[in-house]
């Protein structure tokens, strides 16, 4: 198993491996691009839902910026992963 030594965008705990052993993030959080989104984002997002989507539905209305910046920043565990 490859070891990454590094710091958790979502939680900014130290991370070795896959997740951070704090919150659960995966460290290896990817660029968006569209041709993924299209390809693979938007029929997942169709057809999976997890615990998430309540609260990033209200986030969304309440707080929409703080919801983009968090996301884009990387800090993706607490929201609904539209972009899996």
């Amino acid at each position: 198993m490859k070891k990454n030594n590094t710091k958790c965008l979502n939680c900014e705990s130290q991370t070795i491996g896959k997740y951070c052993h704090n919150c659960g993030q995966k460290t290896d959080t990817k660029r968006l691009d569209f041709i993924h989104f299209i390809s693979h984002d938007l029929i997942h997002g169709v057809f999976h839902f997890d615990k998430g989507l309540p609260l990033t539905v209200k986030e969304l209305i309440v707080r929409p910026g703080k919801v983009a910046r968090n996301y884009i920043q990387g800090k993706r565990i607490s929201y609904y992963n539209f972009f899996i």
